[in-house]
């Protein structure tokens, strides 16, 4: 029906979604894995914050994210967009939704779907 109204044949709306579903499916599998970029991006936070303490293990890295979500709006939100996009990538219906729009209201971080942003990176 949409296609019709576009002025589209029926056969060229529906080849265009399987492109863009493999595209999207692409897209997907190349997010980076939600620990790994979550951690990342917790060192490069505490490097601009002016916070950093040498090469920290994990386990440190680990207790800094927690405190830096409780402390930042912005890694807060950056997070809830990793935990979207890692729960995309296993195609879990509804949730990746509400981490979308938990980002929005926590610090104003509206990432969209088809944008592959890689780990370590800082949002003022």
């Amino acid at each position: 029906m949409r296609s019709r109204l576009l002025g589209l044949a029926p056969e060229h709306g529906r080849a265009r979604g399987g492109e863009g579903e493999r595209f999207r499916a692409k897209r997907r599998a190349q997010h980076p894995g939600f620990r790994a970029a979550v951690l990342a991006d917790a060192r490069v936070y505490l490097q601009h914050r002016g916070e950093s303490g040498g090469e920290p293990g994990n386990l440190y890295l680990v207790a800094q994210a927690l405190r830096l979500a409780l402390v930042s709006d912005a890694f807060l939100a950056q997070a809830m967009y990793r935990l979207k996009a890692r729960l995309q990538g296993l195609s879990v219906p509804i949730l990746p939704r509400i981490c979308h729009r938990l980002a929005i209201m926590l610090g104003q971080v509206a990432i969209g779907d088809p944008v592959l942003v890689r780990p370590g990176v800082y949002l003022a």
